[in-house]
């Protein structure tokens, strides 16, 4: 009997080490494999559209990196003011440098100048390197965010926040722009990873001035990252209170941190440091801190209204939907007191980032990413304090499934939205079409009048001709800039002569709106953010005088219609009014569930080729009639969604 019992007691200690066993391989591979799983999907959702709408430019943050990055092949490596950092330009301008030096080895290019002209020609292959760098630290985001789930709560935190992230539709947006908002989240969770491996462990000085460098590089990215550094400052701060360091200690590691923080600033955006208080005034200004920021509210009603829409997003299906968020609440009550101070400096920075957005008084999901990601690591923590309970009171498949059921909870409201998405940006889209209709049916020559920002109209090209008189008007405009500018047409002068399709003589008008000081040129090479008069882009919205210069068709949005036909603007209501009474709307094509982009309308003018016997469709008509009502009269502009081609 005495024998038999112990041989009963080693079955039952023999179960007992077979299931932890079994659990313990359950826990190394499965999120392992999950994490594999993830980082593949992220990689094909970011390449997946990738070349969206070139070689025309469809989204209007873009140029302002691969404009400038261009400029500094002039020899000039300051590239300006600029309303983000300047990392993101000089990574740019290193890969256009590889891939030009690689092409003139290769006999792809003649010459330095030969560079520039094919930019002009077409600058696909070059807005594609500068994507590459946000879809590479897209990818690398998914990655980092994973470490840090895993080090702050287990693997479980870590597969579960980086399948949020892989899935997230803002995020996935962003990673294929050639825009720095990829590359300063990338940069702000490799300071966060640092804290986290911090946290609960005794100081180390060189980790300190690695989070700073980490959180200068961000800013230099993008100047909003700044409220990394509060959130810092918080951290450490109660990890010092908590590990009992002298003052001076704590003092002596966030000077370290501010050291960082410049070096990698510094190493980002060096003419930044330069022109220093031009740059304090633009972070304070990016930041929402001006007085007129503080002070006026903008689109929001109240704070209470900023704040509600702020909550709205977070939760909603850009953020990390109502599943997401009561997992956080799961997270927070069960996350250990060792990281009490990160879950600190996390709220501080969801708390400022929603500050942020209230003072700028505008509304857009993206810019509540940082919040995002916040909360993203407090309900993936969530999602490890329940598979724990699992793994205590259910067998290990049930716990297995379970985590991957809550895994796909707090990804699969991202799912529909994300595969939608890109599905859009990567068809067609109404730029495409607008400019391809106009090549195919209005006469190579003819003067055209495009209304509106570039990105949100259609591009055709601009003919010798065109291209002259812009190149006489910078002069007037006394551009600073003026020899890259020169530089710039006369590249796009012997472009225009390789293009083999219709060229046009082309006229912009800028709204009004747009005072003469803060016109954005989007079609310089050297492009500052604020410059005067720009070369062809006027101000005075004067049908007549396009008519008297020969205009034969006038291109422009309902969204320019609608926002520009107002009593604040009635020069611009003038406008559209002789447009509707002496033009005929001939085309117009409108964005819908399959089709993307503005809704772009062309009207010819008396001055258009066979004008007279041009019919309108009755759809068309009716709709021009209402417009012309509309601006006669005194209400607001209402405009529909017209007819679609």
């Amino acid at each position: 009997m005495h024998v038999a019992s112990e041989t009963d007691d080693l079955r039952l200690d023999n179960s007992d080490l077979e299931r932890e066993a079994r659990v313990d391989t359950a826990r190394d591979w499965l999120p392992l494999t999950a994490l594999g799983a993830t980082v593949v999907a992220a990689v094909i959702l970011r390449v997946w559209g990738i070349e969206m709408g070139l070689p025309l430019r469809l989204h209007p943050d873009e140029w302002r990196v691969v404009m400038r990055a261009m400029a500094l092949g002039t020899g000039d490596l300051d590239p300006g003011t600029a309303d983000v950092g300047h990392l993101m330009i000089y990574l740019s301008f290193l890969l256009f440098g590889i891939y030009g030096g690689l092409g003139l080895l290769t006999g792809r290019f003649e010459s330095v100048h030969d560079i520039g002209v094919s930019f002009c020609h077409d600058p696909s292959d070059f807005y594609l390197l500068a994507r590459g760098i946000s879809l590479v630290t897209g990818v690398a985001a998914v990655v980092l965010i994973f470490l840090i789930g895993r080090k702050l709560r287990g693997p479980w935190a870590g597969a579960a926040a980086a399948a949020f992230v892989a899935v997230n539709p803002v995020h996935i947006e962003r990673s294929h722009l050639a825009y720095p908002d990829a590359l300063m989240v990338a940069l702000m969770l490799g300071a966060l990873y640092v804290m986290v491996r911090e946290s609960g462990k005794q100081p180390r000085l060189w980790r300190d001035f690695l989070i700073g460098l980490l959180i200068g590089l961000a800013i230099s990215a993008k100047y909003v990252a700044a409220f990394m550094v509060p959130a810092y400052i918080a951290w450490r701060l109660y990890e010092g209170r908590r590990g009992d360091l002298r003052i001076g200690r704590t003092l002596s590691l966030g000077a370290l941190c501010a050291a960082g923080c410049i070096v990698g600033f510094g190493i980002g955006s060096p003419f930044a440091l330069v022109h220093a208080s031009n740059t304090a005034r633009t972070i304070i200004g990016r930041s929402g801190l001006e007085h007129d920021q503080i002070t006026s509210l903008g689109e929001f009603s109240s704070p209470r209204d900023g704040l509600r829409r702020s909550l709205r997003a977070l939760i909603g299906h850009k953020g990390i939907g109502a599943a997401g968020a009561l997992l956080a609440v799961v997270g927070l009550v069960g996350l250990p007191k060792s990281y009490r101070g990160y879950a600190i400096a996390l709220g501080v920075m969801l708390a400022l980032n929603s500050l942020w957005v209230i003072n700028h008084g505008r509304f857009f999901v993206r810019w509540l990413f940082p919040s995002t990601i916040a909360l993203t690591l407090v309900a993936a923590a969530g999602v490890a304090t329940v598979v724990e309970w699992l793994r205590r009171h259910t067998p290990v498949p049930t716990a297995s499934f379970g985590a991957v059921g809550l895994v796909a909870i707090l990804v699969w409201p991202h799912v529909v939205p994300a595969l939608g998405g890109i599905a859009g940006s990567a068809g067609p889209h109404t730029q495409t079409m607008a400019t391809e209709w106009i090549e195919a049916n209005i006469p190579s020559g003819t003067a055209l009048l495009i209304v509106g920002a570039t990105s949100e109209g259609p591009q055709p090209r601009a003919n010798r001709e065109s291209l002259t008189r812009m190149a006489t008007e910078a002069v007037k405009t006394d551009n600073p800039d003026y020899e890259k500018v020169d530089v710039y047409y006369r590249y796009q002068i012997e472009a225009s002569e390789r293009y083999d399709g219709p060229t046009y003589d082309i006229h912009r008008l800028k709204h009004t709106w747009w005072r003469p000081d803060q016109i954005v040129e989007e079609d310089l090479l050297a492009a500052r953010d604020r410059v005067p008069i720009a070369p062809g882009h006027d101000v005075v919205a004067d049908l007549g005088r396009y008519l008297d210069a020969g205009v034969g068709y006038v291109i422009t949005t309902a969204d320019s219609v609608r926002d520009y036909s107002t009593s604040e603007h009635p020069r611009d209501r003038e406008f559209y009014r002789s447009l509707a009474q002496v033009g005929k709307l001939v085309w117009d094509v409108a964005p819908n569930g399959k089709l993307h982009g503005s809704h772009i309308l062309v009207f010819a003018t008396p001055n258009a080729p066979r004008f007279a016997a041009t019919e309108e469709t009755a759809d068309r008509l009716r709709w021009r009639m209402e417009l012309l009502q509309d601006l006669s009269a005194t209400g607001a502009v209402q405009t529909g969604s017209g007819s679609t081609s």
